[in-house]
């Protein structure tokens, strides 16, 4: 059992879309769906009791997560601090589950869901496969995250308008312009705004720095826009026996 917790792993490196990544993502989207669905009704009383679960869960993985770097002498402020989306995310995702700041939902709606899904699609695990430590935390993590965005929709019914879709789309340049000066003091390149990353990745096919940004800021505005459809859809042609519900 110790071998899934060495930091020199020895095992199988991360497989993408291998068998053992595509069950974990089948097992993770059914857990979502039935936890979601069993929300729908629960009282005031058991939303609170899972919303803290769910807040708890992402404390848990992100104090064993920096443990996992820090005892195996690999931890730095230079990629570990939590300002890449899905780091800060948590915290922000944490504060709003606990106590039902519902003014953050539509953050944890548009950023925890978008910047998530595509942890989880393409995680960052790299030489730790299935069955390391590093693999589930990677996948459950951002799995909490996925669910967290669903449950303010769906069970809180905090349904986002489109004025939220726009602050949040604000919110995220005016971080991205902070994360930027923070990079700039530390050596650093959370969210890929100093540059691309020295790693293959999917920037490798888009413009050289700083033009690829305004690519990516595309992407997220249709992204944003593409997770509003349905309560656009709601609006426009929803029963009017159903009262809708939104964050402001």
């Amino acid at each position: 059992m110790g071998r899934y917790f060495e930091f020199d792993y020895s095992g199988a490196p991360f497989e993408l879309f291998g068998p053992a990544h595509l069950w974990t993502v089948l097992g993770m989207a059914l857990a979502i769906w039935l936890i979601v669905r069993a929300g729908r009704g629960m009282t005031e009383t058991g939303r609170r009791t899972a919303r803290w679960t769910m807040a708890a869960s992402m404390a848990v993985m992100e104090i064993a997560s920096h443990s996992f770097w820090a005892m195996g002498g690999a931890w730095s402020a230079q990629t570990l601090l939590p300002l890449h989306m899905c780091g800060i995310m948590t915290y922000v995702s944490m504060a709003a589950l606990v106590f039902d700041l519902r003014r953050l939902y539509p953050l944890v709606y548009f950023l925890g869901i978008g910047g998530a899904i595509q942890a989880i699609i393409t995680p960052d695990a790299a030489e730790y496969g299935y069955p390391h430590f590093r693999y589930w935390e990677a996948m459950f993590s951002h799995g909490v995250l996925v669910l967290a965005g669903f449950w303010v929709v769906i069970v809180e019914r905090a349904f986002p308008t489109m004025r939220d879709l726009w602050e949040t789309f604000a919110g995220l340049n005016v971080y991205a312009l902070f994360v930027y000066f923070v990079n700039a003091g530390l050596g650093s390149n959370y969210l890929y705004v100093n540059g691309k990353p020295d790693i293959a990745s999917a920037l490798d096919l888009m413009p050289d720095w700083p033009y690829y940004i305004l690519v990516l800021e595309a992407i997220a505005l249709g992204l944003f826009l593409l997770m509003y459809l349905p309560f656009w859809w709601r609006r426009q042609y929803g029963t009017a026996a159903e009262p809708d519900v939104s964050v402001v």
